[in-house]
């Protein structure tokens, strides 16, 4: 498994996921799923870079992300 630092995460949560998530708002919907984009997105890449969990658990994720 490929190592995933502690500077790596600090990107990931500072500075990948809040651009990905710019001007996203909790009412934007998916036409293809009808799910919300700002949820879709989290998951998204979270699947993309799963070792995030490493240091931070799911719900961290939503309670810190989806509004």
């Amino acid at each position: 498994m490929k190592e995933f630092t502690q500077e790596q995460f600090n990107e990931f949560v500072g500075e990948i996921l809040p651009q990905q998530l710019f001007h996203v708002m909790p009412t934007d919907i998916d036409e293809e799923t009808g799910i919300r984009c700002d949820e879709l997105i989290l998951i998204q890449c979270l699947n993309s870079r799963p070792e995030v969990l490493r240091y931070k658990n799911l719900s961290w994720f939503v309670e810190n992300f989806i509004y």
